[in-house]
């Protein structure tokens, strides 16, 4: 999920003529987070130029020798896989969230089950189906909870070094961006809502979006391809990164493709449901608190 902030800001109201004291201080968390990621990428350049190995990021830093990676069941991978080419079907047809603005909103029982049942429905089926695949193929073997403290910091690290090159791309799309192409909960943000509404975004964003979005991404496709397509690393990375970013809406393909480059290098590297989890909470919970300052201020 992707909260175009700079864009939000471009169309705020009009009567917002002074930056109010919630837009200057979302304005100064943003500068100090990408500056911080910036020095991160910087530090690691820096490394790599004096021959240092150990300067690259633990969030990058492979997990596993070759030939060791955990399995995926083809099973699940594969219906993980028709899941996502099905929403991106919709998505290029234009079939998919017609009719759903913020003027016509539905009841608030049906956009928790769109934003929030959904979703969590299709992720429980698919540990379903991984969980029926057999021994070989234990849940465990995958979503292992034994380094979590190192796998949290290593979450942290992933979002600080998605957040600079994200920014510079997603200022770079806000030059033909309208407010039209923001995704449909901004624009929800934007007409003002109800506080369970917002609450009901929130927890779709910063806690759903990520759990979900990160098995179907991170954990299926990106090992399906690797284990049973039998692509190259490099290769189920960069589609992965590409098929992740064009789900989220062609008009924030771009700005989101970092972010998702990102966090498609550090599973097939890591291999760690909470790292990539984690950095996904942390991203998608600061450009929300972002968005809400910005338009509080307005």
């Amino acid at each position: 999920m992707q909260w175009n902030l700079l864009l939000a800001v471009q169309n705020a109201p009009e009567e917002a003529a002074e930056v109010s004291t919630s837009q200057g201080l979302a304005g100064l968390l943003l500068l100090l987070v990408a500056g911080y990621g910036a020095y991160l990428w910087l530090s690691w350049i820096q490394g790599i130029l004096k021959g240092n190995a150990e300067s690259t990021p633990a969030c990058f830093e492979k997990s596993s020798p070759p030939g060791m990676r955990r399995p995926v069941p083809m099973i699940a991978a594969a219906v993980g896989s028709i899941w996502i080419a099905t929403n991106l079907f919709l998505l290029v047809s234009k079939l998919s969230g017609e009719g759903m603005q913020p003027e016509n909103l539905p009841d608030f029982p049906s956009l928790a089950l769109q934003v929030v049942g959904l979703p969590l429905g299709v992720a429980g089926f698919l540990l379903l189906v991984w969980g029926l695949s057999g021994p070989s193929y234990a849940l465990g073997s995958y979503f292992k909870f034994d380094r979590w403290k190192d796998d949290l910091l290593a979450g942290a690290e992933l979002w600080l070094l998605a957040m600079p090159p994200t920014l510079i791309l997603g200022m770079l799309a806000s030059l033909w961006k309208t407010p039209d192409d923001l995704h449909i909960l901004l624009q929800i943000l934007r007409s003002g809502t109800e506080p369970e509404v917002v609450g009901l975004i929130f927890v779709a964003a910063a806690v759903v979006a990520p759990l979900v979005e990160e098995l179907l991404f991170r954990v299926l496709l990106l090992n399906g391809l690797i284990q049973h397509v039998r692509l190259t690393v490099s290769l189920s990375v960069v589609l992965t990164a590409a098929t992740f970013s064009i789900a989220h809406g062609v008009s924030d393909a771009l700005q989101l493709f970092p972010l998702a480059l990102c966090l498609s290098w550090s599973s097939a590297r890591r291999e760690s449901y909470i790292t990539v989890v984690i950095a996904h909470v942390l991203f998608n919970s600061f450009m929300l608190m972002l968005t809400l300052l910005m338009l509080n201020g307005g």
